[in-house]
């Protein structure tokens, strides 16, 4: 039994065995292997930012991780993309590790506005990524509000509007700020530039960072006579050569130049306005004195010269007589010889004279023989002889504008007179106040004239009052003014308030009495302010400052015209014991001279340093020809003139 199963059992494994063979049996089919897999996730959340055009300092980060089964020796590489190209995409790279993770530009010459996509992350078999694993992306979608730069520019300086001689170096400054937000890493140009080619303009440069700007541009050379005007722009840009500027990043100013001969000295204080500035450019290391003059010796007691005008090569200067000999003389701007001289006679009292288009006017007072004298510029010829009144009084120099001619005087004092220029026919008398040693102030339409108590503004055609705006820091009243109202730049007069006190009967004494100087508001009709302090000297104005020097204690103030208020002073070094500032100021485009009991200084505007010292003191006054004249004496003449070549 045991013998047959176990054949049974072998015929079976045999027919087994059988089965696998070459015989005919049917093959048994093997198992395939698993395919290669990977996945892809985004850990980073939705992307929302805001950035700037051309800024390529935003950063996107994108994060995330992968895996994969079933790889073998098969790559896998990582391939970013953005749906709707905001960003610069980074290279395809190898995958390492289980995560990744990718910082983003932004990419260049996007508009502004919103702009939204989808930043995707695949996985690939090979470094081009043309055959991507099935199924191994992830995205992630973005908004990004994209901001246009916002650069403002703001120019500080007001417009323009000078006289430039074609011998002076001249140059104007512009500055201003700039402000800037959405910035980001753009970078910042500024640009000036002169759309009628009368300025030099620099080659754009970086902004500085602390937004502020100021240019210095001198003249182009050559200019011809006559007017000039154009806009001065500033403007902001993204590349250094300005050809994309920001947008709305401009401002510009006018300017308007007359390049002619400066004016010359005519009158108290230089012109009708009587500002006692002179709009020239100096250099105070070439001033030469040339000459001196002294008045020719005399019986009369004064023995002293008036304060001078200036024409085209003659300086005139007059005796300051009591009742002695009244004459005009005319020296020669180079040499200091006589060109001519005009005796006009004996006369209780002589002043100083005035110039305008080739006449010389100058007046005689004390009752009778009180006139208003006119003579030929060139050669001292009498043109008119016109009487006004006085008693035993001085006046400065008479006021000339266009054809007419202007003096104070009044047998009380306090009247204005009005002349034909050329005949020296009267046109008509106003009376205000009794005061003597003052002239008014003119301009297109109107005269001003202080009273001591207020100020007059009166018709200059017809001498009647258009209005008096009262003075109430007016003090002690004396019978002489010492002084002329001074025409601001802002439609103001600034005057001094009250009256001054010299002592003697003498056209070129000095006062001694300090006053606060008052500005009133012509348009308005009411006074502006008045200094907290009281000065002496002959004030000067120039672009918006006011310089007047005062005593008790010594202190030259630089005061703003539209406040009052100082913004600066000087005070002369102690080693040359000045004690007193006297006389007038005189102003320039870069110097300020004055002079004190002992000197006459020149000093820096821009250091507000003394840069030039002359040892002698005197009442002051520039020429066209760029000479500085001093008639010397703190107090009260001493018949010299000096002059003092400035080019």
């Amino acid at each position: 039994m045991k013998t047959w199963q176990a054949l049974a059992c072998a015929c079976v494994l045999l027919g087994i065995v059988g089965c696998k063979g070459g015989g005919g049996g049917k093959k048994a089919q093997q198992q395939a292997p698993a395919a290669a897999s990977v996945s892809v996730s985004i850990s980073t959340p939705e992307i929302v930012g805001e950035s700037i055009v051309g800024d390529s300092g935003y950063r996107a980060a994108l994060n995330g991780s992968w895996s994969g089964s079933n790889l073998g020796s098969g790559q896998v590489w990582l391939e970013v993309s953005d749906s709707a190209g905001s960003f610069v995409m980074p290279a395809r790279q190898q995958a390492s590790g289980s995560a990744f993770g990718y910082t983003l530009v932004q990419a260049s010459g996007l508009a502004e506005g919103a702009r939204s996509g989808n930043l995707t992350v695949r996985a690939c078999k090979d470094a081009q990524c043309t055959q991507p694993y099935p199924n191994a992306s992830a995205s992630v979608g973005y908004r990004l509000q994209v901001r246009e730069p916002v650069v403002r520019v703001a120019i500080a300086t007001p417009p323009l509007a000078e006289t430039v001689d074609p011998d002076d170096a001249f140059t104007t400054a512009v500055g201003g700020t700039w402000t800037a937000t959405y910035l980001g890493s753009n970078p910042v140009y500024l640009q000036i530039s002169d759309n009628a080619g009368t300025f030099v303009s620099p080659a754009p440069a970086t902004a500085s960072g602390d937004g502020r700007f100021q240019y210095t541009l001198p003249l182009v050379g050559g200019l011809p006579t006559g007017p000039r005007g154009g806009l001065i722009t500033v403007r902001a840009c993204r590349d250094a050569l300005c050809t994309q500027p920001y947008r709305d990043a401009t401002m510009s100013i006018a300017y308007q130049l007359q390049i002619a001969r400066i004016a010359e000295w005519e009158t108290h204080q230089r012109n009708a306005a009587h500002d006692g500035y002179v709009p020239i450019t100096l250099d105070y290391r070439r001033f030469a004195k040339v000459w001196e003059w002294q008045r020719p010796p005399g019986v009369e007691p004064i023995g002293g010269i008036n304060a001078v005008a200036t024409s085209n090569g003659t300086v005139y200067t007059s005796t300051d007589v009591y009742f002695g000999e009244a004459t005009l003389h005319a020296l020669d701007e180079t040499t200091g010889q006589p060109r001519w001289s005009q005796a006009i006679g004996y006369a209780p009292a002589m002043n100083p004279p005035a110039y305008h288009d080739g006449r010389v006017y100058v007046s005689t007072t004390g009752h009778a023989d009180t006139f208003l004298w006119s003579f030929d510029a060139a050669d001292g010829t009498l043109r008119f002889k016109s009487p006004f009144s006085t008693q035993w009084s001085n006046v400065l120099a008479p006021t000339v504008d266009g054809d007419q001619v202007f003096t104070d005087g009044g047998y009380q004092g306090g009247v204005v007179y009005a002349y034909d220029r050329l005949s020296g026919a009267s046109q008509w008398e106003h009376t205000g106040g009794f005061l003597y040693m003052n002239t008014p102030a003119v301009d297109a339409d109107h005269i001003y004239h202080h009273t001591g108590y207020a100020l007059r503004i009166v018709d200059r055609r017809s001498g009647v009052l258009l209005a008096e705006i009262a003075d109430p820091s007016s003090g002690i009243n004396y019978s002489n003014y010492h002084g002329a109202p001074v025409l601001g730049r802002r439609d103001n007069v600034i005057a001094y308030s009250g009256t001054g006190f010299s002592g003697r009967l003498a056209a070129s004494s000095e006062h001694t009495q300090q006053r606060a100087l008052t500005s009133f508001n012509i348009g308005a009709r009411t006074r502006e302010w008045s200094t907290q302090q009281a000065y002496l000297t002959q004030p000067a104005l120039a672009n918006g400052v006011l310089y007047a020097g005062r005593n008790y204690p010594m202190s030259l103030d630089a005061i703003d015209e539209t406040t009052g208020q100082v913004l600066w002073s000087w005070t002369p070094p102690a080693i040359y014991g000045d004690s007193s500032f006297q006389r007038n100021v005189v102003v320039t485009r870069n110097l300020l001279f004055v002079s004190t009991d002992r000197s006459v200084y020149a000093i820096d505007l821009a250091t507000r340093q003394a840069v030039w010292r002359y040892d002698e003191p005197g009442m002051l006054a520039i020429s066209a020809n760029r000479t500085l004249y001093i008639t010397t004496g703190a107090f009260l003449s001493d018949g010299k003139l000096v002059a003092i070549r400035l080019k």
